[in-house]
């Protein structure tokens, strides 16, 4: 019924949601700097579309799901598959980005392919930045899976674990901020 807190919890939960997807953000940014390259390179006002719709991509779904949560459309329950597709498909849309790379930096190398200095440049440049936010969500991955833990023991613990329940959301709040 507090506003405050239903817009509190919602941004919250918004940017669990988000810094779940980001791997997928990135990698949809970089499939499309492989895909397009030369279009890519000239860093044109369409360019500027790609990183507008990146950030959709990542936030809408989320926002979404959030929204629907909260205004009890659907339980916590959904919510937490929901996250979990996010997780699920920004794993996906990281392979097919890191595995175009590598097949089309190998067929440079074997020169199977036209090649051109600034598409292998632009390909080296997507493989680093693949790697970097890989290493980036492994640091990531031990604190998002402890707030999925803390989050699910706050809303499916009995009731009589009250005090551990509550510790449990202001510890995912912690998580979060780290």
């Amino acid at each position: 019924s507090d506003w405050v807190i239903v817009t509190a919890d919602m941004i919250r939960d918004q940017l669990l949601g988000y810094l779940i997807s980001l791997l997928g953000i990135i990698s949809f940014e970089r499939y499309v700097a492989t895909r397009w390259w030369e279009w890519y390179e000239r860093r044109g006002r369409g360019t500027l579309c790609v990183f507008f719709l990146a950030e959709f991509i990542g936030s809408g779904p989320s926002w979404v799901n959030v929204v629907l949560c909260e205004l009890d459309f659907y339980p916590h329950e959904i919510n937490l598959v929901v996250f979990a597709v996010i997780v699920l498909c920004s794993g996906v849309l990281f392979l097919i980005a890191y595995t175009d790379n590598v097949r089309i930096l190998r067929s440079l190398a074997a020169f199977t392919t036209r090649y051109t200095v600034s598409k292998l440049f632009q390909v080296r440049e997507n493989l680093r930045a693949l790697k970097f936010t890989f290493i980036f969500i492994c640091f990531m991955t031990p604190i998002m899976t402890l707030c999925f833990v803390l989050f699910s023991v706050f809303f499916f613990a009995p009731s009589h674990w009250e005090r551990a329940r509550y510790i449990c959301v202001a510890l995912v709040d912690f998580c979060i901020s780290m």
